[in-house]
């Protein structure tokens, strides 16, 4: 009580709020962390299956390059990134050979539908020119699974014209190689996982031939 001449003056007592949920953190937190129970309900329907977990492929083994002679026959791979890979695997298999040498001279994003992009019948001439190979390896095709544009018009992959200007730069290619007189080997394009493209691969091999 405070005194005072007429009287004494009473405080009034001090009202407590109601108990908040979630205490201390819901203060910090706000009440969305701490949100009504609400019983587990089952999707309706199956429950799909899991996906299949792939198991990680094994390293594969390396070996180291020894040096090469200076008179050592050359092997030229040319194409795309399945050259790239391929070179790599002439390099390990021939690792050992001193008088074989691998030059991997691969564009991993070329092709032939793309000329805009990169032309093997226009590069072709210079790159054998420079390097001098005894021999001539190619793989193209995998980044060929689109349409072309021939004459500033575009053209879908599959069709009469596709096709035909396509095997016209196959046989640019090969015209090529045969003015310059080394062996060459076209490697067909490998099998792929997805059955779409597994198929324009076999279809493109069939060109190839």
């Amino acid at each position: 009580d405070v005194g005072g001449g007429g009287g004494a003056y009473r405080r009034p007592p001090l009202v407590q709020p109601p108990p908040r949920r979630g205490g201390f953190f819901e203060m910090l937190f706000g009440p969305s962390l701490f949100q009504p129970f609400r019983p587990f309900q089952p999707p309706l329907g199956p429950r799909p299956l899991p996906r299949p977990v792939r198991p990680a492929e094994p390293p594969v083994p390396t070996v180291e390059i020894l040096p090469k002679d200076k008179d050592a026959k050359k092997i030229l791979v040319l194409g795309d990134f399945v050259a790239d890979g391929l070179a790599w695997g002439l390099d390990q298999s021939f690792a050992e050979e001193p008088k074989l040498a691998v030059v991997d001279d691969a564009n991993t994003n070329s092709g032939l539908a793309r000329t805009d992009y990169y032309d093997w019948n226009a590069e072709l001439p210079k790159i054998l020119n420079q390097e001098k190979p005894d021999i001539v390896v190619l793989a193209l095709g995998s980044n060929d699974r689109q349409d072309m544009r021939i004459a500033g018009v575009s053209v879908p992959a599959h069709s009469d014209a596709w096709e035909t200007t396509y095997v016209q730069r196959i046989k640019g290619i090969t015209s090529t190689l045969k003015v310059y007189g080394r062996p060459f080997f076209w490697v067909s394009a490998p099998p792929m996982r997805l059955a779409t493209a597994g198929r324009d691969m076999a279809y493109l091999n069939e060109f190839y031939k």
